[in-house]
């Protein structure tokens, strides 16, 4: 990759939609649809990358932007905030109180929780959500909005994201799982979506998923 931020596009740009198309939809059906589930996690990985390479692009068009980390972080600290504490808190608080069910469904639908001691649970976290965020926000997001405009491409991917978090369960509660994770998606992406800058939403990320895990684990 070069050191250039300027985005370089050697083959014509409806080339590029149908890549990122081809990859998304083939992405969701290697996770629902067959038992692929590694490969479904790895593959626009390897997309984006081999991509990046091809055409040249820098490490700051995939949203590695270190420098402009605390510039991002305060730009979209109450976002931060939002999704990483204050929903990871309200959702299995309220749950508790009104809906025990759907607790039950995100502990089974989380192996982490019966497999890791703490520490490898947060460690599990910190690459888990470095992938999805490359995966949704530096990848499918960024690419989508080119041609579909930022807001349409955050709830897409959203709508994709919440998707790829489907596991058994009966349809009331499966679809109310689905919701708060499409809810956290849109959140994510509008703070990538403000600056492109993947660790400001790989943080909120992270935070969101530790501490909904820390609840499941020791409060609820």
């Amino acid at each position: 990759m070069v050191a250039s931020s300027k985005t370089v596009i050697s083959e014509p740009p409806r080339q590029i939609l149908y890549e990122t198309l081809f990859v998304l939809v083939l992405t969701l059906v290697l996770a629902l649809l067959t038992p692929l589930t590694g490969i479904a996690v790895l593959l626009p990985i390897v997309y984006l990358f081999g991509e990046a390479r091809l055409r040249h692009r820098s490490w700051a068009e995939l949203g590695f932007k270190p420098r402009e980390f605390l510039q991002a972080l305060r730009a979209n600290w109450q976002w931060i905030l939002l999704v990483g504490v204050v929903l990871q808190i309200v959702v299995p608080v309220g749950a508790q109180l009104f809906y025990p069910a759907f607790l039950e469904h995100v502990r089974d639908r989380v192996p982490l929780l019966g497999s890791l001691q703490l520490l490898g649970i947060v460690g599990a976290l910190l690459v888990s959500t470095l992938i999805e965020e490359l995966s949704f926000r530096a990848l499918f997001q960024e690419r989508l909005s080119w041609f579909v405009g930022t807001p349409t491409a955050v709830l897409l991917v959203a709508l994709l994201f919440g998707l790829m978090h489907i596991s058994t369960g009966t349809s009331f509660v499966v679809a109310l799982d689905v919701g708060f994770v499409i809810l956290d998606g849109v959140l994510y992406g509008v703070i990538f979506a403000r600056g492109k800058n993947l660790f400001a939403a790989w943080i909120a990320h992270f935070l969101a998923d530790v501490i909904g895990v820390l609840f499941l684990l020791f409060w609820a």
